[in-house]
């Protein structure tokens, strides 16, 4: 019965770690490369834009960062203004921190053999399964610090570019109108 007792702790601890603060994403299942394959594919990062003083969300993928503007193809590339943008999350690829919540478990249920100072280790293991799974999930973010004015500092909107599918801007010999989403 106490084995029992101490498998249920170490359920409930997993539980808890997939439910905790992990860092989510607005890109559509699938869209995100894997850290690796960002390396080699010709696209931007998953964009999340909120609007100053409005309701409205733009999300796709960043296309482009160039002078004054921000460039966010989702059905069509919008083109947002600097000084309108209040909130930019960028999501670079999709973490892949399936082992880390799996060590966490294993390390959670070898807790069994520590008799009573199980009671000490076990939540050891889960508090920093959770801290290091949450940290994790945040590494592809870039979310840029604006004033409280929310107006984008031109030198934010330009560290952007590197995300973006076009970082240099776009090529003069393109055809807005021919980029199609990945």
């Amino acid at each position: 019965m106490r084995v029992s007792k101490q498998i249920r702790l170490a359920g409930l601890g997993l539980v808890l770690e997939i439910l905790a603060g992990c860092a989510g994403t607005t890109a559509p299942r699938g869209w995100l490369p894997t850290a690796a394959e960002s390396q080699t594919l010709a696209y931007g990062a998953w964009a999340r834009v909120e609007i100053l003083d409005t309701n409205l969300v733009f999300e796709g993928e960043l296309i482009a960062a160039v002078h004054d503007t921000l460039f966010v193809l989702g059905d069509t590339i919008a083109g947002l203004p600097r000084k309108s943008l209040y909130r930019v999350t960028l999501t670079r690829y999709q973490q892949q921190h399936g082992s880390l919540a799996a060590w966490t478990l294993a390390g959670t249920l070898s807790t069994i053999s520590h008799g009573w100072v199980l009671v000490l280790s076990a939540p050891t293991w889960i508090a920093s399964g959770i801290g290091a799974s949450a940290g994790v999930s945040r590494e592809p973010l870039v979310r840029p610090r604006l004033p409280k004015s929310g107006s984008m500092p031109r030198e934010t909107l330009e560290n952007l570019s590197q995300y973006a599918r076009f970082p240099q801007g776009f090529p003069e010999s393109i055809d807005r109108s021919t980029i199609k989403p990945r």
